[in-house]
C-alpha cells in the first residue's frame, strides 16, 4: 500500500509541475496580450489583469506543494548534518510535522476566507472571490498528503537502517 501511495504522490507532483508551468505560460500570454492591447491598440481589456492575479495564486500555491514534495523548503542542513543520525531523524520528522501544521492552518484559514468572501465577485471577470482563495485549501490538503508519504518513507528508511 505504501508503494502505491508513494507512486500516487509522485504522479500528483508531476501533474502539479505541468499544471503550474501551464498556468505560468497562460499568465505570460495574458499579460503580453494586455500590454499589446494597452500600448499598441490603446484598448486594454479589464479582465486580463484580474485573471492573471487569479492564475498567480494557483501557480504559486501549487508550486509550494511541489517544493514541499521535493524538499525545497528552507532548512538548515548544515546544522542537522552535524547531529547523530538518530537525532537528525527526529529533527527531520519534527520539521515535517511543523510543515504539516502550517499546511493544516493554510487549508483551514483558506476555507474560512472562502466562506466569508463567497458572496463577493471580482468586478471585471465575475469570478467568485472564494475561488481566488481555493488554492490555499487545495495546497494545504496536498501538502499534508505528501507529508504523510514523506514521513512514512523516513520511517521505512530508518527501519531498514536499524535492521540493516
Amino acid at each position: 500500500m505504501y508503494d502505491s501511495y508513494k507512486k500516487f504522490i509522485t504522479a500528483l507532483n508531476k501533474i502539479l509541475e505541468i499544471t503550474g508551468i501551464s498556468l505560468m505560460i497562460l499568465m505570460l500570454i495574458l499579460i503580453s496580450y494586455q500590454i499589446f492591447m494597452r500600448f499598441v491598440l490603446n484598448n486594454a481589456p479589464s479582465w486580463t489583469e484580474e485573471f492573471s492575479i487569479f492564475l498567480t495564486g494557483w501557480f504559486v500555491y501549487l508550486g509550494i506543494v511541489v517544493g514541499v514534495n521535493e524538499g525545497l523548503h528552507i532548512s538548515i542542513e548544515m546544522l542537522v548534518a552535524r547531529f547523530p543520525k538518530k537525532i537528525a531523524f527526529w529533527v527531520e520528522i519534527f520539521v515535517n510535522v511543523l510543515i504539516g501544521v502550517a499546511a493544516f492552518l493554510l487549508a483551514w484559514h483558506g476555507m474560512l476566507i472562502m466562506q466569508r468572501l463567497s458572496g463577493n465577485r471580482l468586478p471585471a471577470t465575475g469570478i467568485s472571490v472564494a475561488l481566488v482563495n481555493l488554492p490555499l485549501v487545495i495546497a494545504g490538503i496536498l501538502i499534508i498528503l505528501s507529508l504523510i508519504a514523506k514521513v512514512s518513507e523516513q520511517f521505512v528508511q530508518r527501519r531498514s537502517e536499524v535492521n540493516g
